[in-house]
């Protein structure tokens, strides 16, 4: 009896790479994942990406979500190695934020490229040479940068609540107000006499603009502020 093979079809040979991409990836992830909680006393997991065609994963550190994703290029020059970099970490009050918004002049996002064909120990080495102690270092600028913007934060919810309770008039932020958090915040009285307030947090003033003000209640308000300081004098 004659058998014939029959020819695998273009979306066949595309479901086989991508399935067997998966396969790499997922055996990939979990090793370096059991090789890196064994070598740094951190728990480490290892989180595949099933959608992708390429071999992809990530590996995240448990205690504070960093993030180092992993990638296996098709193209002939690299199509040996895992391509590493980090990505976010949570950051308490903040939550996910991505380590790239952190770096410094022309610094660039700890990255590696490591041979595929490695021990899952020896990439697990590489990994906490090359890429975790810079890595470290950006999350340690990204809780600082978000402490002070936190209180940046509050001076900015205390100040307006105390603007709203001292003016007669109706003070309120622009309902298209989009601003960075900790940065400013615009509040503003839509009617006559128009009064805008911003609320700057990094020199932590009030710089009001008042239009349309009678000439009797300009004077009660120049009344009320305080006397401005001397212009220094020149030699």
């Amino acid at each position: 009896m004659n058998t014939t093979t029959a020819e695998e079809t273009y979306t066949d040979r595309i479901a086989r790479e991508k399935r067997e991409r998966n396969e790499m990836a997922k055996a990939a992830a979990d090793t370096i994942a059991t090789a890196l909680t064994k070598a740094t006393g951190d728990d480490w997991l290892g989180i595949i990406s099933e959608d992708c065609y390429d071999a992809r994963f990530a590996l995240e550190r448990v205690r504070d979500g960093l993030s180092l994703s992993a990638s296996f290029p098709t193209y002939q020059n690299n199509a040996r190695q895992w391509h590493f970099h980090a990505g976010t970490v949570n950051v308490p009050g903040n939550g996910k934020v991505s380590l790239y918004n952190y770096r410094r002049g022309d610094e660039v996002t700890p990255r590696a490229n490591i041979a595929a064909s490695k021990h899952p120990t020896l990439i697990a080495a590489d990994i906490m040479r090359r890429i975790l102690p810079p890595t470290d270092e950006l999350i340690a600028r990204a809780i600082t940068h978000d402490g002070a913007t936190t209180l940046r934060e509050a001076w900015l919810d205390r100040t307006h609540k105390a603007l709203v309770r001292a003016c007669p008039l109706k003070l309120e932020a622009p309902n298209h107000e989009r601003r960075e958090r900790g940065a400013s915040l615009e509040i503003r009285h839509w009617g006559k006499p128009y009064v805008t307030a911003k609320l700057e947090t990094y020199s932590k003033e009030v710089k009001l603009t008042l239009d349309d003000l009678t000439p009797e209640l300009a004077a009660r308000i120049l009344a009320l502020l305080p006397p401005p300081n001397p212009e220094p004098q020149e030699d």
